[in-house]
Order: structure tokens, then C-alpha cells, then sequence
């Protein structure tokens, strides 16, 4: 009597794993020996396992998603592309309508950590037969200042050897102390 209760008890086991796998995409069959062999501890396995139906769904909207979002950078890129050319085109069509060629003038280039928003000058415009030099004082990028500006300001102690300096003939900022024109002011 004792076999025939543990193998009802076992039959219904297997019987319950197997409808709670097949209701999460597992192979009922499977567990249903699970269920028979393990009893209630493979009803508790088969409870937890992560269910197969809602993760494939899951995977199926974010291939979705990760589509519709990819398709929706391709436009945003087309329309920011067609917007810088029809903004080139104006400011062209703006500087021959001067007679100037503003695609040519540089400035200072971005250096990470270093405002370049709102270059603040410092003095009288520099003599147009001097080179233009830029300084970085306390984040901020300064200029457009003459290189005697930059050797006076090295005399004074306004800016020191380890100051940042650069100009167009430069391909980097650098310290004055190790820029040849500034190395006997700003000291070695």
C-alpha cells in the first residue's frame, strides 16, 4: 500500500512539473520525470526556472526596438548632413556676397579641459606682424595676445613657464618654458 501512495504521489508530481514546464516553453516530457523522480523539490526547481516564452518575447521587442532605433539614427544622420550642407551653402553664398573666405581662419584648437566658448582678450589687439598666441589662465582660454604680450605677462608673473600656449604655427599647446621663444623669460 505504501508503493501505491509514494507512485500516485510521484505520477501527480510529475504530472504538475510537467504542466508548469510546458506553460514556460520547457519540455514537459522532461520534467515530468523530474516531477516523478524529485517529487516536490522538482516542482520547486521547475517553479523557478525563468520562463522561455516571455524572455523570447522579450528578445523579440528589443530586436524590434534596436531596429527602429537604428533606422531612426539613419534619418537623423540624412537630415543632419543635408542641414550642414544647406548651412555651408548659405554662409558660402554669405562671404562671397563679402568677398571673404571664413573656411580659412583658424583658431585655437579644443583642448579637453579648457573653455573655448568665450575667449576673453586681454589687451590691445596684437600687431598684425607678430604671431597671435592663446593662454590658458585657470580654464579659461585667453587671447588673441602678441608675443610680446606673452613675454611681458611672464615678466610680471601673470602667467608662468607651466602656462599653456599656443598659436597657429603650433600643431599643440604647450608650456612656455618649452617653447624656444619663451624659454629664456619663463625660465628652463
Amino acid at each position: 500500500m505504501d508503493f501505491g501512495v509514494y507512485l500516485i504521489a510521484s505520477v501527480i508530481c510529475g504530472i504538475i512539473a510537467a504542466v508548469i514546464a510546458s506553460g514556460k516553453g520547457r519540455n514537459g516530457l522532461g520534467w515530468f520525470f523530474g516531477g516523478f523522480f524529485l517529487g516536490i523539490v522538482g516542482i520547486v526547481i521547475v517553479a523557478v526556472i525563468p520562463n522561455l516564452k516571455q524572455e523570447k518575447a522579450r528578445w523579440e521587442e528589443d530586436d524590434i526596438e534596436q531596429h527602429r532605433l537604428r533606422e531612426r539614427m539613419k534619418q537623423e544622420k540624412i537630415k543632419n548632413e543635408s542641414f550642414r550642407g544647406h548651412a555651408a551653402g548659405r554662409l558660402d553664398a554669405h562671404d562671397g556676397a563679402l568677398g571673404m573666405d571664413t573656411r580659412s581662419i583658424q583658431g585655437p584648437p579644443p583642448t579637453p579641459g579648457m573653455l573655448t566658448e568665450g575667449l576673453q582678450r586681454s589687451g590691445p589687439p596684437p600687431n598684425p606682424s607678430e604671431a597671435i598666441w592663446y593662454y590658458d589662465l585657470n580654464g579659461e582660454t585667453r587671447g588673441p595676445v602678441s608675443e610680446t604680450d606673452i613675454k611681458a605677462m611672464l615678466r610680471s608673473r601673470q602667467i608662468g613657464g607651466t602656462t599653456i600656449l599656443w598659436s597657429e604655427s603650433m600643431s599643440e599647446w604647450t608650456p612656455a618654458k618649452q617653447i624656444e621663444t619663451f624659454r629664456s623669460v619663463a625660465g628652463s
